[in-house]
């Protein structure tokens, strides 16, 4: 008796398995497919309306802190990298306030430095433009680190790109005996619509 049970559990095992045995055949060599897709975008120009392309670094160089009167020492800019330059595809009306920190480095702060803008020279950048077309108007603004202004102003409605050439028009003032050092102010420009 339990060798009949044997045999049939045997049978029983052996007529389970086949099935497994032959799908496990059927699965060999596995069929690779390959197929493409395609995946895109649309980049568009996200500045449509008025910003700012460049803003000038301003250099001094060496300047001494000796002068024989108690007046200021008055240095002009040896160095101006970048003309300030304004994009205004629309035509808008706008404004650019500038403004300044004072001025630190190595010996803390350089009390009593002035950083000054005297007006510039503005032109256009692009030559697709008519003749009559309304320049910016570029003011001084004085003692930049202290409250800063208005240092240009357009009030056309004509598209187009404007610079404004700060060559020997940028000076800083500096009381007599300040501290040896190097110091850096940070210049803000803020570019602003109006009406």
């Amino acid at each position: 008796m339990i060798k009949q049970m044997s045999l049939i559990a045997l049978g029983a095992a052996t007529l389970f398995m086949a099935p497994t045995v032959v799908h496990a055949a059927m699965n060999e060599g596995p069929q690779t497919d390959t197929m493409t897709s395609d995946a895109d975008v649309e980049v568009e120009n996200s500045k449509q309306s008025l910003f700012l392309v460049a803003a000038p670094d301003v250099h001094f160089g060496k300047v001494s802190n000796y002068k024989n009167s108690n007046a200021p020492i008055s240095a002009t800019a040896t160095q101006i990298d970048n003309n300030l330059t304004v994009r205004n595809p629309k035509g808008e009306r706008w404004r650019l306030n500038v403004a300044a920190t004072s001025f630190k480095g190595t010996n803390g702060t350089l009390e009593g430095a002035k950083l000054n803008f005297n007006a510039g020279t503005v032109s256009r950048t692009d030559e697709n433009h008519y003749p009559y077309d309304t320049l910016p108007t570029a003011n001084a603004v004085s003692n930049v680190n202290n409250q800063g202004g208005e240092i240009m102003r357009y009030s056309g409605t004509e598209a187009g790109e404007y610079k404004v050439d700060h060559s020997q028009n940028v000076k800083l003032e500096i009381p007599k005996w300040s501290p040896k050092g190097t110091y850096e102010s940070k210049i803000t420009w803020t570019l602003i619509l109006s009406d």
